[in-house]
């Protein structure tokens, strides 16, 4: 049996939220109990105080901390207890964290008012810190309320049938398939015939096509953390390409620029750098198995340019073309430019808004995700067409980023170091925002 405590100011507010429904059946038939101490119960002074001033200035109240620990220490502990203490800071509650939570006898959640609470009482008595989510609300109790509910689904015994948590949007990482009940017709809709067919196999791979098309279409970034069976995957593929042969080929829209100029130094002197055989190859390899629309090679020296054309030459129309035909094949895509300028002249010559992106080295300069921007390239919004730039040397200079319209969050490894080559970086970013066409 599952024993939940809250720490809060106000007990009645957590009473009051379970007095119906399935956790509140759950406590009247005692498979889970709900206990709340009020931190107040815990002061000397004739008016509770339970708050005071913050050290150093600033505006709000702190909750104070020994009122917090004797609560939390008042309360009899079961093997495996964890104190958890409801916080902005704290990491996003999921599905996946409801499920670990669940297997505990006891949780002890802790709601926060004012302005927070005493940085010693976490660093002492707090287990760690959970969020509902990236916004503020009065006090924790609400936050509690959500934590209690979502975890005691998962407990046996408090939803009448196990099957209807199973299917639950994100208890597999991926949301629900529709629902329907009667009457079979409404408002000149259907019931989907398949449901209605008695044939229970079409309809459960009816609705995990529909749970895998509805997270596509709504909430891209679960296929990130998701671990798609075998069959999943090549079900998720087929519904993207039927999608994609409606929409025109997949990464027709994209384009991806190599700037050598202007790029900076370790020093941040603004430079020119040299073009490379490997960058050529190896990009325009990228570029052909991503299916994008052109490679474009960005730097104003007119040598570099003939280089670039002997070394296409041989690989196009010398013996490099026989030898290696599929060479050939991934150096078509690619055209030599001097600025960035006649990068868009180009774009705009087709009618298409150009949208450009760039990565940064700075997180707090991201504007969108992966998943955000591959959502918008495979919508192909307003007829836009997508240049990524990216840099050689130590990078854009801030002239370049500031007339970027999107900023892509920095490719982070295991460690602190972070020197990817250009080519590399190409390969990790493309993966990532076709990935989902991709898997077998």
């Amino acid at each position: 049996m599952m024993r939940f405590d809250v720490v809060t100011l106000f007990p009645d507010m957590l009473q009051g939220l379970f007095a119906e429904g399935v956790v509140g059946r759950a406590l009247q038939s005692d498979d889970l109990t709900l206990n709340c101490v009020n931190p107040r119960d815990f002061t000397s002074d004739v008016h509770r105080t339970v708050d005071d001033t913050r050290y150093g200035g600033g505006a709000g109240m702190l909750m104070k901390a020994p009122p917090l620990a004797q609560a939390v220490q008042s309360l009899p502990r079961r093997p495996g207890s964890r104190v958890i203490y409801l916080s902005p800071q704290g990491k996003p509650l999921t599905q996946h964290k409801v499920r670990q939570l669940a297997q505990q006898e006891q949780l002890i959640l802790v709601c926060g008012r004012y302005e927070g609470v005493d940085q010693r009482f976490i660093d002492h008595y707090v287990d760690e810190e959970i969020s509902i989510g990236d916004y503020v609300i009065s006090g924790g109790e609400l936050a509690a309320g959500v934590v209690i509910d979502s975890v005691a689904r998962c407990i046996p015994g408090v939803v009448g049938q196990v099957q209807s948590v199973v299917e639950d949007s994100f208890f597999e990482g991926l949301l629900d398939a529709p629902h329907y009940t009667r009457p079979a017709q409404f408002e000149g809709e259907a019931v989907p015939d398949v449901l209605a067919s008695g044939h229970h196999e079409k309809i459960e791979d009816w609705r995990e096509q529909q749970a895998l098309e509805r997270t596509w279409q709504q909430r891209p970034d679960l296929l990130e953390e998701c671990r798609l069976g075998t069959g999943q995957r090549r079900l998720l593929r087929d519904l993207l390409e039927q999608e994609n042969l409606q929409r025109g080929q997949r990464g027709s829209n994209v384009s991806i620029a190599l700037v050598h100029h202007p790029v900076y130094n370790k020093h941040r002197d603004t430079i020119t750098t040299s073009v490379t055989n490997m960058d050529l190859h190896d990009i325009s390899r990228t570029v052909r198995t991503f299916e994008l629309d052109r490679y474009y090679v960005v730097t104003p020296v007119k040598s570099q340019h003939e280089l670039i054309a002997r070394i296409t030459h041989h690989w196009t129309s010398g013996y490099g073309s026989t030898y290696n035909p599929n060479r050939k094949e991934a150096f078509d895509q690619m055209v030599v430019v001097s600025t960035l300028e006649e990068v868009r002249q180009r774009c705009s010559a087709k009618g298409e808004r150009l949208v450009v992106t760039v990565t940064s080295a700075n997180p707090a300069s991201t504007s969108i995700t992966y998943p955000q921007l591959a959502r918008r390239i495979e919508e192909q919004r307003q007829g836009e067409h997508h240049l990524i730039l990216f840099g050689t040397g130590w990078g854009l200079t801030d002239e370049i980023m500031a007339q970027a319209d999107l900023v892509l969050p920095p490719i982070d490894g295991n460690g602190r170091y972070n020197h990817l080559s250009v080519r590399s970086a190409v390969a990790i970013i493309m993966d990532r925002l076709f990935r989902y066409y991709r898997q077998p």
